[in-house]
């Protein structure tokens, strides 16, 4: 470590502590390890790090798992990445997992698929219960 673990913000005392289990976990397999690949593992570990970082900022999610809500706005919601989805108001999802991003929620629903490989995700700002 390049910093004095005391003096890291929350956010770096995360990734640092992420990317030393990543490494504990490579040692001697010969495996490489992406923290920001579109496995499954990566996603629950960009998860569990947005669940230490809302712990530690002090914030709780402005939902719940298994809350049902739709879109607020007429236009709908609409996805965030390359492949865009759009939810309509009148369309319900039930929410599998809320994500905390750098002192954003984004929607992760059930039955919600895209063509990539990961669940497409939303601003928790788009939508209402």
């Amino acid at each position: 470590m390049k910093q004095w673990a005391y003096e890291m913000t929350h956010q770096d005392l995360v990734t640092e502590f992420a990317d030393v289990c990543a490494r504990l976990g490579t040692v001697n397999s010969g495996l490489v390890i992406s923290m920001t690949g579109s496995s499954r593992h990566a996603r629950d570990v960009q998860y569990l790090e947005g669940v230490l970082m809302a712990r530690l900022d002090g914030v709780q999610p402005p939902f719940k798992r298994d809350h049902v809500v739709h879109a607020k706005i007429k236009n709908g919601a609409t996805s965030m990445g390359l492949s865009r989805i759009v939810l309509k108001q009148d369309q319900p999802v039930t929410i599998h997992r809320i994500h905390y991003d750098k002192g954003r929620w984004l929607l992760e629903f059930r039955g919600v698929s895209n063509r990539e490989r990961e669940s497409p995700l939303f601003s928790a700002s788009d939508f209402v219960l």
